[in-house]
């Protein structure tokens, strides 16, 4: 993550949409801490970079397809 909001900034773009990611049977809590945990991780270095991180979110209730 650090290198793509590095990539943001160098390219001009002030945003960088993230996802939360398939919680793969985790609880509402457990999730949400761990998305905390992460954006805590990295929040500095997009402060730094003046780039504002987007949460991009999922209906968890829905079986949305992947990409690969």
């Amino acid at each position: 993550m650090t290198a793509i909001i590095d990539a943001a900034k160098t390219a001009g773009a002030p945003n960088v949409i993230v996802l939360a990611g398939s919680r793969r049977g985790m609880s509402d809590a457990e999730g949400i801490d761990n998305s905390v945990a992460y954006f805590n991780r990295i929040k500095a270095r997009a402060e730094d970079k003046q780039i504002t991180l987007c949460l991009e979110y999922l209906n968890s209730k829905v079986n949305h397809p992947t990409i690969t």
